[in-house]
């Protein structure tokens, strides 16, 4: 059965500039989503989907015009 997590992103702090979500959701260097919003909260509900049970890295990236932050999400799938 294919398993799709919920990605939820929260920016803390002030600033009207746009905010601009990267997703990787295998950690190829491959972004499959980028959207760029106003939005302090975003929540991608069924981009990343897998089929088979594991563990799978998810690259996530948030840039403002003041910062860039980058992480890897781990997920494990499991019976």
């Amino acid at each position: 059965t294919p398993f799709t997590p919920n990605l939820n992103v929260n920016v803390e702090g002030t600033g009207a500039e746009g905010i601009t979500y990267k997703f990787d959701c295998t950690n190829n260097g491959t972004w499959e989503e980028i959207i760029t919003t106003i939005k302090k909260n975003h929540t991608e509900s069924n981009l990343c989907t897998y089929n088979t049970l594991g563990t799978h890295d998810i690259k996530l990236e948030v840039r403002t015009e003041r910062f860039i932050v980058q992480g890897t999400i781990t997920i494990n799938i499991y019976e």
